[in-house]
């Protein structure tokens, strides 16, 4: 953002004209704006961990944060990668 008003706020968005990217400055009206979620969905996870992270010194265990990091989820029926350029499912 790069103005806020009373009604409207100043946003920057990346144009793709051909084989470049040109940011554009637009101004947006209030009620098209919403939080963004993966914001609120990061904060809810550390909460979680931290409360993990308490549970488990009170229990005396140790190296639990290789447990909190978030896992790569695959999408169901979906190849994956197998390495090198090698996919199982071809």
């Amino acid at each position: 953002m790069y103005n806020v008003t009373k009604r409207a706020v100043g946003v920057v968005v990346n144009k793709r004209i051909k084989n470049r990217y040109i940011a554009k400055k637009i101004n947006v009206r209030v009620e098209h704006i919403s939080h963004s979620n993966s914001r609120k969905e990061f904060l809810e996870r550390a909460a979680e961990n931290d409360r993990r992270k308490v549970e488990a010194s009170k229990a005396g265990i140790r190296g639990i944060t290789e447990e909190l990091k978030r896992k790569v989820s695959v999408l169901e029926g979906s190849c994956g990668y197998a390495g090198f350029g090698q996919y199982p499912c071809s």
